[in-house]
């Protein structure tokens, strides 16, 4: 009941009382409480207790004063609302029929067991009440006859939705256990495209909601908007009127549900705990609740480890930590999923069922496991470890399934990025990782190297391709990058009858990926023979149609020679002359990115 409509209610009695208890105190003789105090003494502390807010103090107060005199219809009525503040409605009930039966004109306390019975879904009880008060109205108080009317009418309209919302709900149902009848593996789906069943759905949860709104507690109004809701896939709003249902009329086998919607499906371990400990509290020797428990503590250890690894950036210990603990057997992703499946979403038998055979995770959530936000948490943690290992190949099968449910996670697209880089797809890999920069705000500087290396190698898939010019893959080492020049050389040189154009292209080739300081620059997407890539660097790399040897020179050439040391090759690459002493490559330009 609103506590501000009990305690205007209070004050009003509080004149009457007072001049009553005076005159009782006036007449009372000897009759004193255990504790001493007197009849009028006990009422007057308990008024103080009550219009204070300290309920229990006043319960015992006029507890004590009633037991002096049990004929004070009025300490009756205080305690009764001194019993709905403390949610013992049952008692507070049987006060005002005691009430009542001393004194049958007292049409207040029809009113407030009107009150009573509507919060708590009992309408019919409520419209009678009501309907007594109202035939007594030359009695009442103008404000309070006014306040009946208005109730009378909304219990009216309550009554009217509580039929349009059982005749809603029982339509669904039926279309729901057909459903799951024919076929429980695709009757989630086929309740979802089912039109008449959603629309019977809607005026279900709308009615239920109008009733509801009059009556709080009314049970069958929140089981039935539940099932409605979840009917209607939402089951994030059935989880919040099946937490109140569980409040008003404490359930094993429901705290059993919450707890497991809570955990597997929405990752919220706090619910789930005061779930399972409220359920341990009213059932201590509950075994169903004490191994969820200890499940639910052994999970909540191993993601506690995750996370401390994941701070600290040791994301092998994360790796191991997902591996799970024994070697070859199940991930603790598998072993959450196969839980969920096998145990959460099979039929329940004996004490535990919600009701028949029905599973902890409803029938209808078919979807649990893709759902779960648990899993896909430890799924993009897989995909993250991967990715920060530079396991390329194992982050993906994971980053993929992120990127099905989420296709704006941020590592999901770095990690595709990265693969579309390894397949030389540099246009895909400059989209994703466009993409992941922008997320972070434009801000990650390890994603902006990324997307920067990727925009270099895409202008350089537009303009030359040394590998391919050599005929080998970016993995090739050193010995095979060499071997492949030295064959093309030996088919392309001009002495052989070869093009002068084509060996150009094959020393020019050769001259960067032959050197490891050029190939690291290539490979991050700079071209050092690109003249617009230079920026001053001093020197070049050489004219491709020299041909020289000498020690350490080139196999086919006409003279001349560099000297030992340095690059072997450059004097391929000069733009005239003899090779500097040092390469125009280890010049490498510096990033500099304003974040400000």
């Amino acid at each position: 009941m609103n506590p501000r409509l009990l305690l205007h209610t209070l004050l009003v009695l509080l004149g009457p009382l007072t001049v009553l208890g005076n005159v009782a105190a006036a007449t009372e003789g000897g009759s004193r409480s255990p504790e001493g105090k007197t009849h009028s003494q006990l009422l007057s502390e308990a008024n103080v207790f009550l219009t204070t807010g300290r309920y229990a103090d006043a319960l015992s107060s006029f507890d004590s004063a009633l037991a002096l005199d049990p004929s004070d219809y009025l300490t009756y009525y205080r305690r009764a609302t001194a019993l709905l503040s403390l949610g013992r409605t049952g008692s507070a009930l049987a006060d005002l029929e005691k009430l009542l039966e001393l004194n049958p004109s007292f049409a207040t306390a029809w009113l407030q067991k009107a009150r009573v019975f509507a919060k708590e879904g009992e309408l019919g009880k409520a419209k009678e009440s009501v309907g007594k008060f109202l035939g007594r109205s030359s009695t009442s108080k103008a404000r309070e006859a006014e306040e009946a009317e208005k109730l009378q009418a909304d219990i009216s309209w309550a009554l009217q939705k509580q039929k349009e919302m059982q005749a809603a709900h029982k339509a669904g149902a039926a279309s729901v256990t057909k459903a799951l009848k024919k076929n429980p593996e695709t009757a989630s789906q086929a309740v979802k495209v089912d039109s008449s069943l959603q629309q019977k759905a809607e005026q279900c949860v709308e009615a239920a909601t109008a009733v509801l709104e009059v009556s709080p507690s009314h049970l069958q109004a929140r089981k039935f908007r539940a099932d409605c809701q979840l009917w209607r896939g939402n089951m994030e709003d059935a989880t919040a009127d099946w937490s109140r249902i569980a409040k008003l009329t404490p359930s094993t086998s429901l705290h059993l549900r919450l707890s497991a919607l809570s955990f597997y499906i929405q990752s919220d371990v706090d619910a789930a705990k005061l779930h399972l400990k409220t359920c341990l509290h009213s059932d201590p020797d509950n075994k169903r609740c004490a191994q969820a428990h200890r499940k639910l503590k052994t999970y909540e250890k191993t993601l506690k480890k995750l996370h401390n690894f994941r701070e600290g950036g040791n994301w092998r210990a994360v790796s191991s930590v997902l591996k799970g603990g024994k070697v070859g057997g199940l991930s603790i992703r598998e072993e959450i999923e196969a839980y969920i499946r096998d145990e959460l979403m099979k039929p329940v038998h004996g004490g535990a069922a919600l009701e028949g055979d029905e599973p902890l995770i409803p029938l209808l959530l078919h979807d649990a496991v893709a759902r779960s936000e648990l899993l896909f948490g430890l799924t993009k943690t897989h995909c993250k470890a991967h990715l920060e290992l530079s396991e390329l190949a194992k982050a993906m099968p994971f980053c993929q399934q992120v990127l099905s449910r989420d296709p704006d996670d941020i590592d999901a697209l770095t990690a595709r990025g990265e693969e579309h880089m390894a397949h030389e797809r540099h246009e895909d890999a400059v989209r994703d990782f466009s993409a992941a920069f922008s997320k972070t705000g434009n801000s990650d500087r390890g994603l902006h190297a990324r997307l920067i290396k990727a925009q270099k190698r895409l202008k350089l898939a537009n303009t030359k391709d040394y590998y391919a010019i050599l005929g080998v893959p970016r993995s090739a080492d050193a010995r095979e990058i060499k071997k492949a020049y030295r064959n093309l050389a030996r088919e392309h040189h001009p002495d052989k009858g070869g093009s002068q154009d084509k060996m150009a292209q094959i020393n020019e080739a050769f001259g960067v990926l032959g050197d490891d300081e050029l190939r690291t620059r290539y490979d991050a997407g700079d071209d050092p023979n690109d003249p617009m890539g230079q920026q001053g660097q001093q020197g070049g790399y050489g004219n491709p149609f020299v041909f020289q040897t000498g020690p350490g020179g080139m196999p086919f050439g006409g003279g001349g020679g560099g000297g030992a040391g340095g690059h072997p090759f450059a004097h391929f690459f000069q733009q005239g002359g003899p090779a500097h002493g040092h390469h125009a490559g280890s010049q490498q330009q510096q990033f500099r990115f304003n974040f400000g």
